[in-house]
């Protein structure tokens, strides 16, 4: 696992920036009591968690201490289902009804087609169901009271209480966004059922 050192002193100063109540500011906060020298070790994945909740001049801040390996912005990159099917493999993004007719077929083929999307978009990130500080995100379509249009939402839970659709759990709420707005013929297929 890669690992980075920083200072107690330069950890101070990047907490400085993040809001009391944020999870990464916690954890580190949590490693600079643990550390018993004055380097702090980061794993490389809690440093990309941070990096990710960061705004603009907090992301700046962070760069300035650590060298930071980007992921590649899957959103623009796998933004259709032709895409996602090159990426998988057409074996892997068989759908189960070649024709199909019904509404029930285009929910289940939409379904199938969903788990493989969040499957990429999740980029190797997989739902620990025995955590439940661990938020799963879930996307879901809300009908208003009175009229208007039905929209898509993202949806946080921290446990299994989204019932049988464990292998349609996104790993945060910016990317149940991204699927939302590049997928929302896919989602529409699937929640007509």
């Amino acid at each position: 696992m890669k690992t980075h050192k920083i200072t107690r002193k330069q950890a101070k100063e990047i907490l400085n920036y993040f809001k009391p109540c944020s999870k990464w500011k916690e954890k580190i906060t949590q490693a600079i009591i643990d550390s018993e020298t004055t380097n702090i070790i980061v794993s490389n994945e809690l440093l990309l968690e941070g990096y990710n909740e960061a705004n603009d001049t907090q992301k700046k801040l962070i760069e300035k201490y650590f060298k930071i390996e980007k992921p590649i912005d899957i959103s623009n990159k796998y933004n259709t289902w032709a895409k996602i099917v090159k990426k998988l493999g057409e074996k892997e993004c068989k759908l189960p009804h070649s024709n199909p007719k019904t509404i029930e077929e285009k929910s289940e083929n939409a379904k199938r087609m969903l788990s493989r999307i969040i499957r990429v978009y999740n980029d190797g990130w997989i739902a620990d169901w025995n955590n439940s500080n661990e938020y799963k995100y879930f996307i879901y379509l809300s009908f208003p009271v009175h009229g208007g249009l039905a929209a898509f939402h993202a949806c946080a839970w921290s446990s299994n209480a989204a019932g049988s659709s464990v292998d349609l759990a996104i790993k945060d709420r910016k990317t149940a966004e991204i699927i939302i707005k590049n997928f929302p013929g896919i989602l529409k297929d699937y929640f007509m059922k």
